[in-house]
C-alpha cells in the first residue's frame, strides 16, 4: 500500500506540471543542515548540495550531503560524504556544484585540515547517477579564517580552453600581509581535477593603499565570449578607522591573467551572495547582492535591501538598483539567473514582519535587464527556512522556463519548484519598492602570484533514504502532510528483491525475486539515461533478467527500474557491469 500511494502522487504531481514544495529529510537526524547550492541538470532534474553539522557535539563532524530529484520532485539518489579523519577533519561549506562535460556533478567546497588548522578548497566528481569518481585537496593556502563569509567559492568551466577544464575560486591568506589580508584564490584544474596552476590576486600597493586590513572573499564568476574574460566578483572587507563593506570586480583570461584593474563600490554589502551573470544580449554582467544601507528605503524597520548592480567590460556602473519590500525587516539578495526571453529572476530570503520567533522565507524577485520589477513572490513555509540558491530549469511536458529554489526548514531541505510566473503552493505576492542607487567608485592595482599543489583524497560515503512532506493550500494558510518518499520503496524487500547488484559482462544475469502481487516492465538505462534494454514481462515470482541479451554494454553504472503498466509500482535500482 506504502508504495501505491507514494506513486499515485508522483503521477498526479506529473499530470499536473513540474511544481512542487515539498521538504525533505534528506539527512536522517537532527544535525545542523545547511541548504547551499542548486543547479539545473540535463535531465530537466536538479542537484543539490547541504553542508551539515553534527553540532552541538564536540569535537564535531562536518560533512555534506548530495541530494538529486527529478524535474517532479523524486529522489533520484540522496548521498553523504564524511571525511576520512573524523571527527577533527571535515568538509565544511560545500557551496558550489557543476554539472561536467559527461553529465557527472562537480562539488566544491572547503576541506578543514585539523593538523594544520587551515582550510584548503577541495573538488569532488560522481557520475550521473551519483556514483563517486574521486576527489582532490589543493594546498593553496595555509591560514583559516574564522567566519562563514570567507568560506564562500565559485567554479566555472573555462569555456574558450581547447580541453576541460575549470576554474575554481576561493579565498586564501594574501602574501602581502599574510597576517590581516585575505586574497582571491584562482585554481585552474583538469577535467580529472589535477592541478594545472593557482594564483593569488591581491593589492600590492602596501603603502599607497590607505586601509589597514583588506579582506576579498569571492561572490561568483563568469564567462563573457564576447569580451573573452571572466569577471569575478564577491565582498571586501577594509578597515580604516572603522569597518566597510563593499563589493569588487575584476576580469582574468583562460590563463589568470588580470584584465582589468581592481575596482570597488561604495555600496554597505552584506557577506550574502554576490552571484553573477552574463547578459549577452546587453553584453554586461548583473550581479546581485545585499544592499545594507538603512536610509534607503525611508522606512526605519527596513534594515537591508536586494542590491543589482551591473557592469559593462570596462567595469562602468550600467545601473545599480535597491528593491524592498517595507513588510520584511531583511531583504537579501542571494542568487541571480537570466531568463530565456533576457529578464533577470533574483533569488532572495526576507524575514517575515512581526511575530516570534521571526522567520526567514524564501523569495523571487522577476526584473527586466534595465532592472524594472515584474513581480516579487515570497513563499511562506511557516517553520525558519534560509534561502541557499536558485535555478533556472525547463518544465519536461512544455518546455517552458521553470524556477528551482532550496531553503533550509527545522534541519530538513525544503526544494521549491515554481513555474514562469514564480507559482506554487504556499506562495503570496508582494509590491516590490525600487530605487536608482549612485555609488562611490575606487580603483585599485592587483597583482598575481603563482602557488600551490594538490593531492587525492577519498571520503567515506552512505546512501539515506528519503521521507518527505507536500505543500497543499497557499499563503498564509500553507501547510504540509507527512508523504512516504520513493527512496523507501526501493527499501522494501518485501515487494521486490534484485541480487546481485554488481555483474560481468560476459554473464550479467540479474536475478529477481517480484512478491509485488503483479506483473512488471523493466527498463535498463546508461549514466546518460540511454535506453539500452526494455522488458514487458517479469512475472511474479523469482526469475532471471539477461541484461545484454540486445545489447553489448560495456563496463558502468546502470539504473534498473521496474514498474508496472497502472501505475501503483515503481522501483529503481542501481547495478554495475565490470569485466
Amino acid at each position: 500500500m506504502k508504495a501505491k500511494i507514494s506513486v499515485l502522487f508522483v503521477m498526479l504531481t506529473y499530470l499536473m506540471g513540474a511544481q512542487f514544495n515539498n521538504t525533505y529529510d534528506i539527512n536522517g537526524n537532527n544535525d545542523y543542515l545547511f541548504p547551499q547550492f542548486v543547479i539545473p541538470t540535463s535531465d530537466l532534474g536538479s542537484a543539490s548540495v547541504s553542508w551539515a553539522v553534527d553540532a552541538p557535539s564536540w569535537p564535531r563532524t562536518d560533512y555534506f550531503i548530495l541530494t538529486k530529484h527529478d524535474a517532479t520532485g523524486n529522489v533520484i539518489f540522496n548521498e553523504r560524504f564524511n571525511p576520512i579523519n573524523t571527527p577533527n577533519d571535515g568538509f565544511t561549506h560545500v557551496k558550489a556544484l557543476l554539472e561536467a562535460d559527461d553529465k557527472g556533478i562537480l562539488i566544491a567546497g572547503y576541506y578543514f585540515d585539523a593538523s594544520n588548522f587551515a582550510t584548503m578548497p577541495f573538488l569532488m566528481k560522481v557520475d550521473a547517477n551519483g556514483v563517486y569518481q574521486w576527489t582532490k585537496i589543493y594546498y593553496v593556502s595555509s591560514d583559516m579564517y574564522i567566519g562563514y563569509q570567507f568560506d564562500k567559492l565559485s567554479i566555472c568551466r573555462v569555456e574558450d580552453d581547447p580541453d576541460e577544464t575549470y576554474f575554481i575560486v576561493t579565498s586564501a591568506q594574501s602574501d602581502a600581509r599574510p597576517v590581516n589580508d585575505a586574497a582571491i584564490c584562482v585554481t585552474k584544474v583538469k577535467a580529472d581535477g589535477s592541478m594545472i596552476w593557482n594564483k593569488k590576486y591581491y593589492d600590492t600597493n602596501l603603502f599607497g593603499n590607505p586601509y589597514g586590513v583588506v579582506r576579498d572573499c569571492p561572490g561568483d564568476i563568469a564567462f563573457s565570449k564576447d569580451h573573452k574574460m571572466y569577471m569575478i566578483t564577491g565582498w571586501r572587507q577594509q578597515w580604516v578607522w572603522f569597518q566597510e563593506d563593499r563589493i569588487f570586480f575584476f576580469g582574468i583570461d583562460k590563463d589568470g591573467n588580470a584584465l582589468t584593474p581592481y575596482k570597488s563600490l561604495d555600496v554597505p554589502g552584506y557577506p550574502f551572495g554576490e552571484d553573477m551573470i552574463y547578459d549577452p544580449n546587453t553584453k554586461n554582467w548583473a550581479v546581485t547582492y545585499t544592499h545594507g544601507n538603512t536610509n534607503y528605503s525611508g522606512n526605519p524597520l527596513v534594515a537591508s535591501g536586494i542590491g543589482l548592480v551591473v557592469v559593462d567590460a570596462g567595469l562602468n556602473v550600467v545601473l545599480d538598483k535597491f528593491y524592498w519590500d517595507d513588510k520584511a525587516t531583511e531583504n537579501y539578495g542571494v542568487s541571480i539567473s537570466l531568463c530565456d526571453n533576457g529578464d533577470y529572476v533574483i533569488g532572495s530570503f526576507m524575514y517575515e514582519e512581526g511575530g516570534s520567533p521571526i522567520r526567514r522565507n524564501p523569495a523571487l524577485l522577476k526584473v527586466d535587464n534595465m532592472g524594472n520589477p515584474f513581480w516579487l513572490h515570497r513563499y511562506n513555509v511557516k517553520d525558519d527556512a534560509i534561502f541557499g540558491h536558485h535555478c533556472m530549469s525547463h518544465n519536461p511536458n512544455t518546455g517552458i522556463e521553470e524556477y528551482v529554489l532550496i531553503a533550509e526548514q527545522n534541519n530538513d531541505m525544503r526544494v521549491i519548484r515554481t513555474d514562469i510566473g514564480g507559482d506554487v503552493c504556499g506562495v503570496r505576492d508582494y509590491i516590490p519598492n525600487v530605487l536608482d542607487v549612485f555609488p562611490k567608485e575606487e580603483w585599485f592595482k592587483y597583482d598575481f602570484k603563482d602557488n600551490g599543489d594538490y593531492k587525492e583524497y577519498d571520503p567515506k560515503i552512505w546512501d539515506i533514504a528519503v521521507n518527505y512532506r507536500k505543500c497543499f493550500g497557499s499563503g498564509s494558510s500553507y501547510r504540509s502532510a507527512e508523504v512516504t518518499g520513493i527512496e523507501n520503496i526501493s527499501a522494501d524487500s518485501e515487494s521486490l528483491d534484485v541480487y546481485p547488484s554488481t555483474l560481468s559482462k560476459t554473464n550479467a544475469l540479474l536475478s529477481v525475486n517480484n512478491n509485488s502481487g503483479e506483473t512488471l516492465n523493466l527498463l535498463v538505462t546508461d549514466v546518460t539515461g540511454k535506453e539500452v534494454l526494455r522488458e514487458s514481462t517479469i512475472a511474479e515470482g523469482k526469475g532471471n533478467v539477461l541484461l545484454n541479451k540486445n545489447a553489448n554494454l560495456s563496463e558502468g553504472v546502470y539504473m534498473v527500474k521496474f514498474y508496472s503498466n497502472d501505475g501503483s509500482f515503481s522501483t529503481t535500482k542501481k547495478v554495475i557491469i565490470g569485466n
